[in-house]
C-alpha cells in the first residue's frame, strides 16, 4: 500500500511537470486521497511522511509555474473536455474506492472489539452477578444485573452511596472500614455484606471495586462487580450446623469413639467417654498410638482387629479386651470403619459394653 501511493504520487507530480499543468492538473486531488489512505490504513506515521512529501511536490510544482519553467494554467485550454472529465470521474472513483477500503478496515477492528466485548462479558458473567459504578462524589451507584444469556443490562434507577442504604448491612466495624478505603482511593476485595430486601429476605454478598482515573491521573470514582454468596452461606450454616450436631453426639455418646490416622496409627480425636473409661486425657491420648498408651488387654485382639480392618476396611462389634491406665482390664465389643478425607485415610473406632 505504502509503494502504490508513493509511486502514484511521483507519477502524478511527473505528469504535472511533463505537460505543464503544475498545480491545476486534475490529477492533483489523488494526493490528498493517497495520503489519506496511507494515514487511515497503514499507519500515521507513514501518513505524515507522505502528506510531506506531498507537500513538497506542490512547492516544487509551484516554483516551477513561478519561474516560467511550466505553462501553468495556461497550458490548461490544450487539454481537451473529455480528458478533463475523465480525470475528474477516475478521481471520484479512487474516492470511493479509498472510502470502501476504510470503511472496511473499520469494520474489521470495530468487529474484533465488539468480539471481545461479547465475549468479556460472558466471561463476567459467569464469574459475577452485578456490575456497578460508584461517582467520584460518592453520591450516586449505577448498578448493570445480570440477564439469562450474561448480558449486563443497566438498572432503571441509580443508587445512593452504600453506606446511605438502609438495606446495606456490613459486619460490625467494616462500614467505617469501607469509606475510609474509598476516600483513600485504594481498592478492596470481597467485601462481605448483606442486602435486606422490603420483605425480610436477605442476600450475603461479596462485593469488589477498584478506583477510576481518566488520562489526567483525576479520581473518577469507583467501580467494581458484586457475586451473590446465598448459596455457600447457607452451605457454611449447614455444615457449622451438622459440626455442632456431630460435635455433641460424639461429646455426649455412652460409647467410646475414636479417630485415627492410619498413615500414623497416632489418634487425632478421642470423646469424653474415652477419657473416663481409659483414664487417660485429650492431651495424653492425642498423638500417640494406642501401643504407645498401653490400652490392648491382649496381643491377641489387638491383631485380629488390625487384620479385620486390612481385610475389610470395617468391623463390627468384634469383641476386644483392652486395659485402663492403671493397668485394670474389661472387654468392649468394638465397631470400625476407614474413610479418606483430603487425600488422608483415618479409622473412626468406637467400643460399647
Amino acid at each position: 500500500m505504502v509503494g502504490v501511493c508513493a509511486g502514484g504520487m511521483v507519477l502524478i507530480a511527473a505528469a504535472a511537470l511533463a505537460l505543464g499543468w503544475g498545480l491545476n492538473g486534475p490529477a492533483i486531488g489523488f494526493i490528498a486521497i493517497l495520503t489519506f489512505l496511507t494515514a487511515a490504513t497503514v499507519s500515521a506515521a507513514l501518513g505524515i511522511s507522505l502528506s510531506a512529501a506531498g507537500v513538497l511536490v506542490l512547492l516544487v510544482l509551484a516554483w516551477a509555474e513561478y519561474a516560467g519553467w511550466i505553462g501553468g494554467v495556461t497550458a490548461l485550454p490544450n487539454m481537451s473536455l473529455p480528458r478533463r472529465l475523465v480525470n475528474l470521474l477516475v478521481l471520484v472513483g479512487v474516492g470511493l474506492v479509498s472510502g470502501l477500503m476504510v470503511r472496511r478496515v473499520f469494520d474489521h477492528y470495530l468487529g474484533a472489539s465488539r468480539e471481545r466485548e461479547a465475549r468479556f462479558q460472558g466471561l463476567l458473567g459467569i464469574a459475577v452477578d452485578t456490575y456497578w459504578e460508584l461517582d467520584e462524589h460518592f453520591t450516586r451507584t449505577q448498578i448493570w444485573y445480570r440477564s439469562r444469556d450474561n448480558r449486563f443490562v443497566p438498572s432503571a434507577r441509580s443508587l445512593k452511596a452504600p453506606w446511605d442504604q438502609t438495606e446495606w448491612e456490613y459486619e460490625p466495624g467494616r462500614d467505617q472500614q469501607h469509606y475510609a478505603d474509598l476516600r483513600a482511593h485504594v481498592p478492596f476485595r470481597d467485601l462481605r455484606v448483606r442486602w435486606r430486601r422490603p420483605d425480610g429476605h436477605v442476600h450475603h454478598l461479596l462485593v469488589s471495586g477498584e478506583p477510576r482515573f481518566d488520562g489526567g491521573g483525576r479520581f473518577r470514582g469507583y467501580w467494581g462487580v458484586t457475586r451473590n454468596i446465598d448459596e455457600l452461606v447457607a452451605a457454611q450454616e449447614a455444615l457449622r450446623r451438622s459440626e455442632t450436631t456431630l460435635s455433641t453426639l460424639v461429646a455426649t455418646s455412652p460409647d467410646m469413639i475414636t479417630l485415627t490416622d492410619m498413615a500414623t496409627a497416632r489418634y487425632v480425636m478421642v470423646n469424653d467417654t474415652f477419657t473416663r473409661v481409659s483414664g487417660f486425657t485429650r492431651e495424653e491420648a492425642i498423638g500417640r498410638t494406642s501401643l504407645e498408651l498401653g490400652v490392648w488387654g491382649s496381643t491377641e485382639s489387638r491383631e485380629e482387629f488390625i487384620r479385620r480392618v486390612a481385610t475389610d476396611s470395617r468391623v463390627q462389634d468384634l469383641p476386644c479386651s483392652f486395659v485402663d491406665k492403671w493397668g485394670r482390664p474389661f472387654t468392649l465389643l468394638v465397631s470400625a470403619a476407614v474413610f479418606e478425607l483430603e487425600g488422608r485415610k483415618y479409622r473412626c473406632s468406637t467400643a460399647a459394653t
